[in-house]
Formats: C-alpha cells, structure tokens, sequence
C-alpha cells in the first residue's frame, strides 16, 4: 500500500526528501507502506491543497496543513479524520508526551486532535556581530526600536542594515509584531477588527518607513530572499521564520549571527492531517508515527532548524549545531497564536492587501486600514 502525501515547498519540508538523511526509506521499512511525497512550491501549493481537502476522490491521502491558520477551517468543512485515537500515534514508543506542550496545543481543534507536527515557522531575529540596540530587557527582539537602530548604522555607513519580508504573501505576519509591540491587536476580545486603530496605523507608519529603505537587490522581499540577504550577510539584520533556521545560518554566517525571538512572537506548526475522504487513513497514521516520532525530529529540528519534540532541544549534540535553539525554545514558550477561526484564512486577505498598498502603493494609511477593515468585517458577517 502506498500512502500519498502532498507537502508544501518550505525549505524544511525538503528533509523528508532528503535521500541523504534516509525519512522515507526507513518509514517504508517500518512501516511496510510505501510513500508518494509530492512537494509544491507556495505559490501553487494553497489553491491545490484546499481542492485535494475539499475533493470526493482526493488524489492524496496526508496534506500539510499550516497549523492554527488552516485547522479550524479544514474541521469545520469536514476535510480532516480525527487522529486522537489512532494506535500508532499514541503507542508507547511513539512517546507522544515528548512532542513540546504548545505544539501538542496547537495539534487539536475542539478537544479534539487532528494534526501530527512538522516543523514550526515563528518570529526569530536574526542579527550580525551582536544585537546594538534591538533587544528589550528580556533580551528578546523589540522592532519598535529597529528604527534608531537602522538610523544609527546607516549614519555609520551600512546604506542597508535592515532585510524584511514584504511580500505581499508575507507582509501581514511580518507586520504583526509592530502592531502587538505598540498595543494593537488584529481582532479584539469581540472578534471584530482592531487593527485600524490608533495602534494599527502607527505600526503601519513605522513599517512603511523602514520598507523604504531596504535594499533594491532583495526585491521582492519574499522568504527566499530574506534567508539570502542574511545568509550572504548583504543585511545586518531581520526577521525570518525559525524554521529556515536550517538555510539561514550557513557555516560562514554562524560565525556573526546571534539570535533572538521577539518581544510578540507569532509562531504556526506545519503539520500533517489525513484526509477524512482518505483510502488508507490507518496506514496513513502510521506514516505519520514514524514522519513525527523522535528520531525523525531530530533529523528535521538540524535540518530546517525547529524541532517539535522536548528530547531534540535536550540533545547536547544538536544545540552545539544549531546555536539558535535557545532562542528557537524561547518562541514556542511565548508565541501568541492568532484566534482559532474557520474564517480566518479569508480575515488575512484585506489586511494583507491594505499593507501592500501602504507600502508600495503609497496609500493613506487610515484610508487602507479603514478599507480592510469594513472587508473584514463583511466577510465575519457572511
């Protein structure tokens, strides 16, 4: 029997392909099943994955499913089988009490659970010959003092110190920790919009200052040519996701790199989930007990540099190769998640398009986030 999987085009998920780390030839050899991993690039990966959820006939058994983003939508709709009772991963070997408590949070929806853990992406700072000023007294990353620090090292002569992730795909998850740092919120404690507000157009304000003078060559700002600018050490610092930790630091950049989480982390979990409509839902489960347990974690935690499990962080041996653990740990104990809503995927639209026009467009900032959210607001009302 072959179980059929359909992965995203993240830099970690290339770990289970990686023949040279051996995940899918010792799942065949555990488990007897053989293993279809088809992986897209992001840009053709969400409209594909909600077709193969939403599908009768599903050509896939397991999608990956970014985490608290996508999980309530996906139950709601009735896409995903439950695994909270599914032997193989609950066995005593597959020591599901390893797996981090806030990842194992993050894996249910309703009491219930639905998801396996991947690899999570969260707010790391990545910085070069030590931090300046960036950094609160708690000695995590504060980007409402990004911008003094940019001032200060262009005046020093650094024409580019900062690298951000403006992308139209990227640009609200980016901006969501100078709207938390300054006070505001992207859903108040009613669910209505919150982030047009006093709060939502200073962090606006702020980031498009600090977008206008980034570095031409890194256009168009995308995951891909963050991790480069910092790799190659054309950007002094920037946020990026901790689990491209892995392509980041490069055996040149360790040398200068630190590392921080911010002072407001969001952090997702990629996961698995096995499609209600799958044909092999039981083979499917014990892929994934072997796709997630501890020996396959740790391969994934050095390669794309964030582990799930509590016995990958307490390997000696692992944190002397990825330096960023410490500050990786700190993300997962402090992420805020967003609210957990079948909504939520089409609440980011508006936002996401009203930050982009802020930022390239040149649109009044009250104006746009005042349109983004009536649009959001319509679209709860729906």
């Amino acid at each position: 029997m072959t179980v059929r999987i359909l992965a995203v085009g993240d830099p970690a998920v290339y770990a289970y392909t990686d023949e040279s780390l051996g995940i899918l030839s010792r799942c065949r050899t555990v488990t007897g099943h053989g293993v279809q991993f088809d992986i897209l690039p992001w840009d053709q990966y969400g409209e594909r994955v909600f077709q193969e959820a939403a599908s009768d006939a599903p050509s896939y058994d397991v999608i990956m499913v970014a985490g608290h983003l996508w999980l309530p939508q996906c139950v709601e709709a009735g896409w995903l089988a439950p695994v909270s009772g599914a032997p193989a991963l609950h066995a005593s070997g597959y020591r599901a009490d390893d797996i981090l408590p806030g990842v194992a949070r993050e894996m249910c929806y309703r009491d219930e659970q639905y998801l396996v853990p991947s690899f999570s992406d969260g707010h790391v700072l990545y910085a070069h010959d030590g931090f300046g000023e960036l950094l609160d007294g708690d000695g995590r990353g504060d980007v409402t003092r990004f911008p003094a620090e940019v001032a200060r090292r262009r005046s020093s002569g650094d024409r580019f110190p900062l690298v951000m992730k403006k992308a139209p795909s990227e640009v609200f998850l980016d901006w969501l920790p100078y709207l938390r740092s300054l006070g505001g919120a992207f859903l108040d404690d009613t669910g209505a919009p919150a982030f047009a507000g006093r709060e939502g157009r200073e962090a606006a304000g702020v980031y498009r200052e600090l977008c206008s003078v980034l570095d031409p060559a890194s256009a168009p700002w995308g995951n891909e040519e963050v991790a480069t600018a910092l790799r190659e050490r054309r950007a002094a610092f920037g946020v990026s996701w901790g689990g491209q930790a892995g392509e980041i630091v490069s055996d040149a950049a360790r040398e200068t790199l630190s590392y921080a989480t911010l002072s407001r982390p969001w952090n997702v979990t990629w996961s698995f989930a096995v499609l209600a409509r799958a044909s092999c839902r039981t083979a499917a489960e014990e892929v994934l007990a072997v796709l997630s347990d501890a020996t396959t974690d740790r391969l994934v935690g050095r390669y794309a540099g964030s582990p799930c499990r509590v016995s990958s962080y307490a390997d000696p041996d692992l944190r002397r190769e990825c330096p960023w653990f410490t500050a990786q740990e700190d993300l997962l104990a402090t992420a805020e998640p967003l609210p957990a809503r079948p909504d939520l995927p089409a609440l980011l639209g508006p936002i996401s398009t009203a930050l982009t026009e802020i930022v390239d467009g040149g649109a009044d900032i009250t104006d746009a986030l005042d349109r983004a959210a009536t649009a959001t607001a319509a679209i709860q009302s729906q």
